[in-house]
């Protein structure tokens, strides 16, 4: 991303990350770099009212830990058609093949991975894979290729 040569549909990301970083700094880093307002959700067990504030302040979706599959999947496909919207607008009279979302995860938990597979399965077109930021190099779709 930072090279420019990937641009990410959604990013979900952990509340707390390491080196006192939390998920809205690197929306806010990630938006303001990128020019664009794209959409995050941010994963968090933080239900304190300075947390969900910032949250809310910063244009994110916030989800409680530990997030349901359905949940998730909802609020990803809800987000990834208004990004794709946005930024594939298609005249009313023109037909385009669907384009592969590209969805950014920083999030080193299990759990939120194994989730995001179980969402990549069930939506209509699978996600288009990309390496976990930290920690793990396994892609999130099976199979697939990684996006560096």
């Amino acid at each position: 991303m930072a090279r420019g040569t990937i641009r990410p549909d959604l990013v979900l990301a952990d509340y707390n990350l390491p080196n006192r970083l939390n998920g809205v700094q690197l929306a806010a880093k990630l938006r303001e770099k990128l020019h664009h307002e794209t959409p995050v959700i941010i994963l968090t067990g933080d239900i304190s009212t300075t947390t969900l504030r910032d949250i809310a302040l910063h244009d994110c979706v916030q989800l409680n830990k530990p997030v349901k599959p359905t949940e998730l999947m909802e609020v990803i496909q809800r987000l990834l058609s208004i990004s794709q919207t946005a930024t594939h607008p298609q005249p009313a009279e023109t037909v385009l093949s669907p384009v592969s979302p590209v969805v950014f995860v920083v999030d080193d938990d299990s759990l939120v991975r194994e989730a995001i597979r179980c969402v990549s399965r069930k939506m209509a077109g699978p996600l288009k894979p990309i390496r976990p930021a930290r920690h793990s190099s396994t892609p999130i779709v099976p199979g697939a290729k990684h996006v560096s």
